[in-house]
This record gives C-alpha cells, structure tokens and sequence, in this order.
C-alpha cells in the first residue's frame, strides 16, 4: 500500500469576479430537414465534420461562430466527398482557459436551488442527451430560493430549463425523505439517472427515464424488508443494501458495474463500498451485492464518502474528516479491489470540519477537486508504471459561494459543475485550464450531403446582425473593425469597410 505524504505547493485563485467563458461543447446535435441544430454550453466557433464508415474525419466546413444555446444552421455544401448519408459532428472551440473560472453567474433563477444535493452530467456520446445536466433537491426548510422542492430539476447544457418544469421537479411518485433523498446523483451508461437515498427509513437507489422524467421512478433493487430504524434492506434475510451515500459506474455493456458508498449495509455504523455486476439487465437487483471492499485497514470509517471510477478500472474513494490529520481524505483501489494508495497530507488536502466528503474525478484522469467549508482544493494526479496513483497539491480555489459544495462531476471538455448549500444555494460551474479550449462532438443520427450543397432559406428580408469578437451585439459596427456577422444561415468574421 502507497501512502502519499508529499508537502506540495499550492497557489490559490479567487474566482468569485469572474464569469469568463467555459470549456467549450456541443451537444443535442440533431438533423432538421435542411438544416442541423446544436446546444453550445457557451460562445464558440464551430465546425462541421463529416467522417468515413471508420470514422475518419474526411471533410470539415468552418460555420463560424455561435452564440450559448440552442443554435440552427442550414447543412452546409462540402466539396470533395461523394453526395451521400455519412456520419458528422462538430468541433467547438474558443479561447484557452488559462485558470479556474466561475462561468455560472450566482443566483440566476435556475440555478438558484436553496437545497441542492447532487450533481451527474451525461457523458455519454451514445446518450440522445449527451450533456444534460441533473441535480437533485430536497425540501427547503427556513431557506430562500427561486426552486425549494424536492426531487430531480434538469438542464441542458448551456443551464437553460429544457423539460420547462419551471420550479417543481420531478418526485418519481415516491416519498422522499426530508432530509437525505434524493441524495447523489449517477447517470449509467445507457444514459438512465440513477438517484440514492441516505436516509434510514427510505433508502435505496431509484431510476428515472430522461426521456420521460414525468413518469414514476423505478426502484433498482427487488421487492424486500426494509429495517426502517437502521436501513437495511433485505430479501430472503440475504442483506442486499443499507442507507446509500453515494453511486457512479464503470465499465459499459455486460461489463458494466454500479458502485456505492453504503453506511449501514450490515448495521454496523460503518460505511462500506459495494459493487454490483449489472451489466446490461434491467431486472431489479435481488441478491447480495458482486463485491465488498475491505476497509483498507480501518482507513475507511467515515459515513460521508464520494466514488470516483478510473480510466483502468481502479476506484478512488473520498471522506468526511472532522480533523485534518485524522483518516485520509482520497483512497484508491485498483481494479481487483486492492487499496494501493491513501493520502493524509494536510498540505495536500488541508480539509477540516464540515466537509462533505466530496470528490470529482475529470476524465483525463489527471486531476481531482475536493471541497470543504469555502474552499475547493485541486490534486494533479499521476500514473506509474503499474497504474498506482499519486496526488500534489495544485489548486487553492474560492469559487465565492460561501457554503460547503455538496456534490461534484466534471464533463467530459473538464468543466467542474457543484452543488452548494446555503441561504440561496444552488449550482456552480467552474471551467478548470485548458491549454487546448476546442471539444468534437458526434451525431448519433447520420446526415445527407449533397456536393451542391442544401438550398438556403431565402435572407434578403433578413436584416444582418454583428458582434464584436466577444460576442456582444453591436449597433453600428465601425468601419475597419472585425465583427462576427450573422445572417439566418450563417455566421462569419468580416472586416468592415
């Protein structure tokens, strides 16, 4: 076992002034007719690609540059390939991110959730919702917000209302708990939500259907006994599960496995981390969970926990510590289950009191983020010979929200979204550095290319409109200026003359 003490500078970044602009992508790409439309989480340049059946990209078209949001352009005539259907993406990209960036502004009435708990972003390029965004709420008692309730609030990527639930989100049907359900949040790779309850007298894991948020939850696990003094849930006296803190998965089709962090799973007081094989079935879970983890030595002992899965298969586990040289706050196991590496380091991770025991993993595996009471800390992350991890302080970063982040996922272009609670609470996102600012997107459904290209919709009645490089409109652009110019088809860079 690799125990990290590595005193390491950190340098701190406060981010509260800034709402610059984030990592960019694109997502809900779709083919309307002669046209195809695309959700950019914020402002870009855009380009349209087209790949072969190995998918090689063959041709590219520039489309200029795009507003946040929802946008729609007609599909642009590409020279060079033979008129046909192919598969196509797009690659947004913008300026670099050179450090940790606010890029939510505080309290807008979306965002503004006075009891967030957990956060999941679909990552998933098979997903018909690559992109969105899920955060769960439980009831607000004694605080302010624009959205109180308790249950599920969605958003697609660019943090716009895409369901138009306004501020009653979706409850599934069932009786939360007040305090602890819906908890963390998970999106499986079939793109379904999957939602924990901590609470004793209601625990367990539900599914909701993105595609029809509206309709009742189902339950993951089988019909059993519920102890509802200590959580535990069972089937036939087999144990099957306990009050669930946190889930995430790993691996995809038959090899795909569901991970939570599980305080009461045999009534001991402790929490326990538990695997189960699912694969692809959709039948509810009856029998013990595939594996348990040891406790790493009685490293583990701490009820608030988050799970994070590698990109080899190894699982990194976080904690609540009430002292900053108590247990650690970031175990890892490897993909047999072996603790391989801890970090006490307070220099590392100087996290006191109050902690949430909250992680994010981003998907270049290189970094991790942790909160606590006002303060988010970022740990580079490297890789040996043998896939054992190591950890160095990097980030010290005050995201001015004031309150503990409760929950925490990265997208896939590493924008950090976090949940916070406080007196008007809500959600956050943080772009973290990014020398590279540039994301390829790829359709799910397949397009047809015409080398002559589709006829445009007819503009001469329509007024252009211009930017400045920033993307603010502009009245009266000024002659030997660059502008972004719009029309309803497209959008350019022009030199005004």
């Amino acid at each position: 076992m690799k125990r990290i003490l590595l005193p390491a500078l950190a340098f701190a970044l406060g981010c509260g002034s800034a709402f610059a602009g984030a990592n960019v992508f694109a997502s809900s790409l779709k083919v309307e007719e002669s046209n195809i439309s695309f959700v950019l989480n914020d402002a870009a340049n855009v380009v349209f690609n087209l790949y072969d059946a190995e998918g090689a990209t063959i041709a590219t078209v520039d489309l200029g540059a795009f507003e946040k949001g929802l946008n729609t352009v007609a599909i642009p005539a590409v020279e060079g390939v033979k008129a046909g259907e192919y598969a196509w993406g797009l690659k947004a990209s913008a300026e670099a991110v050179t450090e940790p960036t606010v890029v939510t502004t505080p309290l807008t009435e979306l965002l503004d959730i006075a009891n967030a708990t957990g956060i999941a972003v679909d990552n998933n390029f098979d997903s018909p919702y690559f992109g969105r965004v899920y955060v769960s709420s439980i009831e607000a008692v004694g605080k302010s917000g624009q959205r109180l309730g308790t249950g599920i609030y969605i958003f697609d990527a660019a943090l716009t209302d895409v369901t138009e639930q306004g501020a009653v989100p979706y409850a599934g049907g069932e009786t939360w708990s007040s305090k602890y359900g819906p908890h963390r949040l998970a999106v499986s790779p079939t793109g379904e939500v999957y939602m924990t309850d901590w609470s004793d007298a209601h625990s367990g894991i539900w599914v909701m259907d993105p595609a029809n948020p509206g309709e009742n939850f189902r339950s993951f696990f089988g019909e059993g006994t519920l102890d509802s003094s200590t959580g535990v849930f069972t089937i036939d006296e087999v144990t099957i599960h306990g009050s669930i803190n946190d889930v995430t998965f790993g691996g995809k089709g038959e090899d795909t496995k569901m991970f939570t962090s599980d305080e009461d799973y045999d009534a001991d007081g402790k929490t326990h981390v538990l695997r189960y094989d699912v694969g692809t079935s959709t039948a509810p879970w009856s029998v013990a969970p595939s594996y348990e983890y040891d406790r790493a030595d009685g490293l583990l002992a701490n009820g608030r926990q988050a799970l994070a899965v590698d990109n080899n298969g190894g699982l990194f586990v976080s904690q609540y510590r009430w002292s900053t040289d108590s247990y650690p706050i970031i175990t890892h196991f490897d993909a047999d289950g072996k603790c391989d590496m801890y970090c006490t380091d307070s220099s590392i991770f100087p996290i006191g009191s109050r902690s949430a025991g909250n992680m994010a993993l981003n998907h270049a595996n290189d970094l991790i983020v942790v909160t606590s009471e006002n303060y988010l800390y970022g740990v580079s992350v490297s890789w040996d010979e043998n896939g054992v991890p190591s950890v160095a302080a990097k980030y010290t970063i005050d995201p001015g929200y004031g309150s503990a982040g409760y929950s925490a996922e990265f997208d896939l272009a590493n924008n950090l979204y976090l949940t916070y609670q406080n007196d008007g609470g809500g959600v956050c996102v943080i772009a973290m550095p990014k020398e590279v600012n540039e994301f390829e997107t790829p359709a799910n459904d397949k397009i047809t290319i015409s080398t002559s290209g589709v006829a445009a919709i007819a503009t001469e009645s329509i007024p252009a409109s211009y930017y400045n490089l920033q993307g603010m409109p502009v009245a009266n652009p000024a002659k030997g200026q660059i502008y972004i110019k719009r029309t309803a088809t497209k959008a350019e860079k022009v030199l005004v003359k």
